[in-house]
């Protein structure tokens, strides 16, 4: 590890250690732990857009600028999302954390600032694995990233017409007839469009860092990304709520689990 990866890493982890702490304070506060989504989304995007570039012992390239317009983009977006989404929801927590809440018990406050903690080195953890492309001083706009990016721009339109179909589906009024279980636009083609959008823009970021010396690494990240969102927070916990629902049984049968395709027949 060589010294600018240390000095990073160092920074990082004081910077993220006081942002999660402050917001676990807040959280505490208003009894409202879902905010740790809000602040991951926009600490790893600070992380990422302003830290990691000024920290870089390098000049900045046209590449590691790119890099930063896309992390940057993706969380504002997801952020203001996810502001949106738990402003209208406030006071009520997300089902995940009440789940946690329930498994916490009367130590309910300490528990959740390990966890808030775990976000914090979460951050530092992923925004490392794309320190390659902050020190690549000979980084080039190559067919390969031109490739990520456009990939990337799919993912980021599609992920923000996903939610958008979904946010709308849930405001409408429920019709007679009307399935409970939005099938609407990506939603016919995908139970989970969302989340496949989300990984594909992470999978871009591994594959735009790849051509950097030891790029590999931003592979590492997408993949922990792609386990935890398939088998921890999102695809098994979101099936797990909906276990029991003859609706949603029923769009399971027809509806790909992830990848969008054309829905099955029977």
């Amino acid at each position: 590890m060589d010294d600018s990866l240390r000095f990073f890493l160092l920074i990082s982890l004081a910077f993220q250690f006081t942002a999660f702490t402050l917001a676990w304070l807040a959280a505490r506060h208003w009894q409202f732990f879902s905010l740790v989504d809000v602040v991951w989304t926009f600490a790893l995007g600070i992380e990422l857009a302003f830290v990691a570039p000024a920290l870089s012992p390098v000049p900045e390239t046209e590449p590691a600028l790119l890099f930063r317009w896309m992390l940057g983009l993706w969380s504002l977006r997801l952020g203001f999302y996810l502001v949106r989404r738990l402003a209208k929801q406030f006071p009520a927590e997300d089902k995940r954390y009440l789940a946690l809440r329930r498994q916490y018990g009367h130590q309910v406050n300490f528990r959740f600032w390990t966890f808030f903690l775990a976000q914090a080195f979460s951050t530092v953890l992923l925004s490392s694995l794309f320190w390659p492309i902050f020190t690549d001083l000979t980084a080039e706009v190559s067919a390969l990233r031109c490739l990520a990016l456009a990939l990337w721009t799919v993912g980021f339109a599609g992920e923000a017409m996903a939610d958008r179909q979904l946010a709308t589906f849930k405001k409408s009024p429920l019709q007679p007839g009307k399935s409970s279980v939005c099938q609407e636009g990506l939603w016919k083609y995908s139970q989970h469009p969302n989340y496949f959008f989300e990984l594909l823009q992470w999978w871009s970021w591994a594959l735009f860092v790849w051509p950097s010396p030891t790029g590999w690494t931003g592979a590492l990240a997408a993949a922990v990304m792609s386990y935890l969102i398939v088998k921890v927070t999102g695809i098994a916990f979101s099936d797990k709520m909906v276990a029991g629902n003859p609706a949603y049984a029923q769009y399971q049968k027809t509806t790909s689990s992830l990848i969008p395709w054309w829905p099955r027949k029977f």
